[in-house]
This record gives C-alpha cells, structure tokens and sequence, in this order.
C-alpha cells in the first residue's frame, strides 16, 4: 500500500490546543457536516466549519449555524486552513459516504491535531486509535471519545505520520515500480 503524501513541513505545528473543534471540507452529505454539529452540541465544544458550500449546505447545515457554538467561516486559503488545522483542538472526520483517503486528517495531524473519525473507509489505516486520534462507528460513540481525543499529545501526534511524507510516498513508488 503506498498511502497519499504530503510536505509535513509545510503544515505548522502547534503544541498548545484551542478551544474548538474544527470540520473542514465540502459540505455535503458525504462528509458529514450534520454529524459533525451533533457531535460538537453533544460535547458542549464550539464547532468551527470551513469549505465549500452548495444546496446540501443551505438546506440542512445553515439552519444549525448559530454563529456562536456553530460558526461557518467558508472557504479558506492555505494559511487559513494552517491556521484554523494548527489551533483546533481535534478535527471531526464524521464521515458518511466513501472517501478513498481522507487528506484533511493527515494535514491535521501534521499540526499536532488529533483527529476523531467515524469508522469508514480508510479512516483505519489513518488514523491510530490513541496516538493521533480516535475513531468510532456512530456519532454516539464518538461524541464519547472526544476527551480522549483532546488529551492527546500533540507533539506525538505530528511525529506518528511521518509514513505520510511526500518523500516516503516517492521512495514507496520507485520501489514498486522497480
């Protein structure tokens, strides 16, 4: 398996963690915004959304903003997206459909974010059940896994992907295609 790389680098690492929960990505039903919502009023944690919207959006996650435990903020650019990865304290990957990887997990974690997911898709493989995150099968069950999640060590989690660097990715193609 040659898992998706990126530049670790390139993503600051921040060691203290905020005092929010971030969702970032489309905001259709796939990706599971609702869910991501429910889990933030669950835990009593303010929820900062981020990314494209479109009808999904305004018909299902737009009547759930408040503007103060649930903020919606749009897209963002790359130092916005570091900025709101590297000072969330965990991101929510409550996912719904198929999602062949989940790049938006790496790139938290490469900011010291833990990461709590829904239990689909890759989300196994990426994600290291007390190390850089937690992952469960349904919202309920990971609502209850949000203080272990953000009693994670930030520093350990940013050093647990380094199997997500660019240059590993490269090194593992090369050597598949020799």
């Amino acid at each position: 398996m040659v898992y998706n790389g990126i530049d670790i680098d390139a993503f600051p690492f921040q060691a203290k963690s905020g005092d929010y929960l971030v969702f970032l990505g489309h905001l259709i039903h796939r990706k599971g915004p609702v869910e991501a919502i429910q889990i933030a009023k669950k835990v009593g944690m303010r929820l900062v959304m981020a990314g494209q919207a479109g009808d999904y959006f305004h018909t299902e996650v737009e009547p759930l903003v408040d503007g103060k435990q649930v903020e919606y903020i749009g897209v963002v650019n790359v130092p916005e997206r570091n900025k709101l990865l590297s000072e969330a304290a965990a991101l929510l990957f409550p996912i719904n459909g198929s999602e062949p990887f989940g790049l938006v997990m790496v790139e938290a974690m490469a900011c010291g974010t833990p990461v709590a997911a829904i239990d689909r898709c890759a989300v196994a493989e990426i994600v290291e059940p007390g190390v850089t995150g937690y992952y469960a099968a349904d919202v309920d069950a990971l609502a209850t896994l949000i203080p272990e999640t953000l009693a994670l060590d930030r520093h350990k989690v940013r050093q647990a992907i380094a199997r997500f660097d660019y240059r590993r990715m490269v090194d593992d193609y090369e050597s598949l295609y020799r």
